[in-house]
C-alpha cells in the first residue's frame, strides 16, 4: 500500500507498506507487514533503488486508515 511519494530531479522516494507470507526456520507461513520507504536516483535514464528502510509496525501506535501507523489486517 503506497502512502506517499515525491521526485525531484533525479530523486524520488516512497513511503508505503509490504506485506508478506513468510517461513522461518522451516516453521508455518505467517503474514507480516513491514513499514517501508524507497530512495531512488535516477542513473542512465533508468529509475533504481539507491535505499531502502523497513521495519515492523509496532503494535502499541495508534490506527489512522491510510496512514503510517495502520494496523495489521
Amino acid at each position: 500500500m503506497l502512502i506517499a511519494a515525491g521526485a525531484s530531479g533525479d530523486l524520488a522516494y516512497t513511503v508505503g507498506f509490504e506485506r508478506a507470507d513468510l517461513s522461518v526456520d522451516g516453521g508455518p507461513p505467517q503474514s507480516t507487514k513491514l513499514r517501508v520507504t524507497h530512495v531512488y536516483g535516477r542513473e542512465n535514464g533508468e529509475w533504481k533503488i539507491v535505499h531502502r528502510h523497513g521495519d515492523y509496525v509496532p503494535l502499541d501506535e495508534p490506527a489512522a486508515e491510510g496512514s503510517a501507523s495502520e494496523p495489521d489486517g
